[in-house]
């Protein structure tokens, strides 16, 4: 075999032995997804599914069910409490704490209405 030869097939299996390692190390980079790093940091912060404590009232009534004039309601009945499940943002809309809201649906977090 010419040693020209010789010389192309050291770098053409130098080659393939670079593009196996990337592979296998893109395969490992794939079991870090954005979406599973965005998951862990929302376990740490203590955040829902979504990963935000705070959910526009729009937004709450599509993943529940609830109205928006239930859940007004609710809150000029003093069912909920401002700051616990709900609360004004500073742009004015009103926001839902899903975990709160959980934990009032489950009765671990009832707040009795105020004598009118």
């Amino acid at each position: 075999m010419p040693k020209a030869q010789a010389n192309e097939i050291e770098l053409f299996a130098a080659a393939l032995l670079r593009s196996v390692e990337e592979m296998k190390r893109a395969e490992h980079a794939v079991l870090h997804t954005p979406e599973k790093i965005a998951g862990r940091k929302a376990e740490a912060l203590g955040a829902n599914e979504s990963g935000y404590r705070w959910i526009k009232l729009k937004k709450h009534c599509e993943i529940t069910g609830d109205t928006p004039n239930a859940v007004h309601a609710r809150r000029r009945k003093r069912i909920w409490t401002d700051g616990v499940q709900c609360r004004i943002g500073p742009d004015g809309n009103i926001y839902v704490n899903p975990e709160a809201y959980n934990r009032w649906i489950e009765g671990a977090s009832t707040v009795a209405p105020v004598d009118r």
